[in-house]
């Protein structure tokens, strides 16, 4: 899960409802919210990057290390 602001948001929604899941990466983007990735006990920030028309969530650069093991933004 990530958390934008006050808000826990599960990475699975990406999939489940694309539409919400672009909608929540993009009120991040445009109030420059920063994400924060909720799999270890001390969040790890992210950032959303817009590629055309799309929104994605991304690691920070050189942060891969401090995700979880079983975490999508490992590496």
């Amino acid at each position: 899960a990530i958390r934008i602001a006050d808000d826990v948001i599960p990475r699975s929604l990406a999939e489940s409802d694309p539409p919400l899941w672009q909608r929540a990466l993009q009120r991040a983007r445009v109030s420059d919210l920063k994400p924060v990735c909720l799999c270890r006990s001390d969040p790890v920030p992210m950032q959303v990057a817009c590629l055309g028309d799309k929104y994605v969530l991304k690691r920070n650069p050189y942060t891969g290390h401090l995700h979880d093991a079983e975490c999508d933004s490992h590496g």
